[in-house]
């Protein structure tokens, strides 16, 4: 262990895991938010052509190179095979721990009753998007030397294996911020995109493969194939999915309906979302513009209004919304006043 020299009677000892390539932009931010807190701070390198690795090294002596070979979970499980402490933490390099979570996770590893924690991933968004935010919950933190892996070789999940071992999870209030959203999910998609459809080829019936498709075209801006991707899913055995996973596929089949004017389908999928969080803010206010679009003016205008007062500043851009309401109350009044009603 490097940080710290804790012994092991006294509390249980924390090991970061993660894996890098040509984050020298970001990875300092990350490292910094977390060197006082974690025992143990291991990096897998698969290829930086970057100052990557010196940054690294001014945290971290254990640092080790992979070769790359388009498998995530492979990259991941390598480093969690580093791992000396009894909890790990998973981060990207361009995460931060939020400031007010730091010190809150110790007292979590202390507990006995639970294998693995939920950590809410912030990715924040870019100016111009709806949300300032979207929150993610992921078991970032988990206990080591229980045979939890990795799996997937493009969507890296740890879930499944968690609690195939009988691993018992808790949710938590702790934070994750990830930065860069929007740039690096592109990038993302781009490295993403065939390695999805070879897995699909693999395996065709795969109904969360066919959502990551959708999603990753999306990203791209290939909306017509996002759409056909979207629909595949929901041809496939989609029940067995995590509700959050089905609400976003609903959301995002909205979201692209609406870039085509099919007011009814985006309704539709909107509507669908919400049965399964009423809370959905994006979906609410697709909503709101395709009922404006359709000429239901009271409904669309009800619905802003709504979002407006129970929804918070600090999560929802409010400036086209605030249009959105301007907009909405101009036709109402024009209309009341053409029906002599004012």
């Amino acid at each position: 262990m490097e940080k710290n020299n804790k012994k092991a009677d006294e509390r249980p000892l924390l090991s970061l895991c993660m894996i890098v390539r040509n984050e020298e932009e970001v990875l300092e931010r990350c490292l910094r938010s977390v060197a006082d807190i974690v025992d143990q701070i291991v990096i897998v390198d698969t290829g930086s052509k970057d100052r990557t690795i010196d940054i690294a090294s001014s945290y971290s002596s254990e640092i080790y190179s992979y070769s790359w070979h388009g498998d995530f979970s492979a990259a991941r499980n390598e480093s969690l095979r580093y791992a000396k402490g009894d909890w790990i933490l998973v981060l990207d390099a361009d995460d931060e721990l939020s400031e007010s979570s730091r010190w809150r996770i110790r007292p979590l590893i202390r507990n006995t009753e639970y294998d693995a924690v939920g950590i809410v991933v912030r990715n924040i968004a870019p100016p111009d998007d709806v949300v300032k935010y979207y929150d993610d919950t992921r078991y970032r933190l988990f206990r080591n030397h229980r045979g939890f892996c990795y799996e997937q070789r493009v969507h890296n999940q740890i879930a499944g294996s968690i609690f195939r071992n009988g691993g018992r999870a808790v949710d938590s209030d702790l934070v994750i911020i990830h930065h860069g959203y929007k740039e690096n999910f592109q990038r993302k998609a781009i490295r993403s995109l065939p390695m999805i459809e070879a897995a699909l080829l693999e395996d065709p019936e795969n109904a969360y493969m066919h959502f990551k498709k959708g999603e990753t075209l999306k990203a791209l801006g290939k909306n017509e194939e996002a759409l056909e991707a979207l629909k595949q899913m929901f041809t496939k055995d989609w029940r067995k999915l995590p509700p959050e996973i089905i609400e976003l596929a609903f959301m995002r089949l909205a979201q692209i309906e609406l870039a085509f004017n099919n007011y009814d389908n985006v309704v539709l999928y909107a509507s669908k979302c919400l049965e399964i969080n009423p809370f959905n803010v994006i979906s609410r206010y697709v909503m709101g513009i395709a009922l404006l679009y359709q000429g239901n003016i009271l409904d669309a205008s009800a619905l802003f209004h709504h979002l407006d007062q129970t929804v918070t500043d600090d999560y929802l851009n409010k400036t086209h919304l605030h249009k959105l309401i301007q907009i909405t109350d101009d036709m109402l009044n024009n209309y009341q006043m053409s029906a002599g009603m004012l």
